[in-house]
């Protein structure tokens, strides 16, 4: 399947997403129940990541949509659990055009992000909005070896594999579900967020300097369970 058809079927998840959401909510509200206080599961989708090269005069090396696969591990504070830390790492492998031919990163991330519901999930709310914020750290392998160029892109990547400082900021809904994974209930979660990396992965040639942001601008869908000790 070509890369362009991908993209639009990459780019279809969220709409099928929210879809089946809606579906499954159902009724705005539930029997109001003892909230959870952890949750743990996953999320998968599609991901789109901007110039590693922004401003530069010349070809743009952008990766465009991908797929992405994250991992996510919940804490929600307090009594009222409208206050919550997340602890997040996720993996994709973008490509983009580079002078020799096109060139597959391996990139990692993680992050701690503090979470704030909009809805008191005590009512009994069968969906439950919140944002996130936060900081984290995104490992860029690119390839190790000798430094390479791409005059047209006034790009130089220096060989090595870094870990850049990364912006976390992103709205979700969780979905109440009927069901139950090991007799522990079920969510489904939708999210956009954008994963910003302070700095690009690659420098420019005349100076060396590092090109700016990086966004990562994640839509996904997944599952977790939820629990209380």
């Amino acid at each position: 399947m070509s890369r362009p058809r991908v993209a639009r079927h990459l780019l279809a998840l969220p709409a099928l997403a929210l879809t089946a959401a809606l579906l499954v909510g159902g009724a705005d509200r539930v029997e109001a129940q003892e909230v959870p206080r952890y949750g743990a599961g996953w999320l998968a989708g599609a991901s789109h990541v901007t110039e590693l090269n922004p401003d530069a005069v010349g070809t743009a090396l952008e990766p465009g949509l991908g797929g992405i696969f994250a991992v996510h591990v919940d804490r929600w504070l307090g009594d009222s659990r409208r206050v919550g830390l997340r602890y997040q790492g996720a993996y994709q492998r973008p490509e983009f055009d580079w002078s020799p031919g096109e060139r597959r990163i391996h990139t990692a991330s993680g992050d701690l992000s503090l979470l704030l519901r909009v809805l008191d999930p005590a009512d009994g709310h069968r969906l439950l909005p919140f944002v996130a914020g936060g900081l984290g750290g995104t490992w860029y392998d690119l390839g190790t070896g000798p430094e390479t160029t791409f005059s047209a892109a006034n790009a130089l990547h220096d060989g090595g594999s870094r870990i850049l400082l990364t912006g976390v900021i992103g709205a979700a809904v969780d979905i109440v579900t009927p069901w139950t994974w090991d007799r522990y209930p079920m969510r489904i979660r939708l999210e956009a967020a954008d994963h910003i990396t302070f700095d690009s992965p690659l420098h420019r040639i005349d100076d060396r300097d590092r090109y700016g942001a990086v966004h990562h601008f994640r839509f996904t869908i997944g599952a977790h369970t939820v629990f209380s000790y």
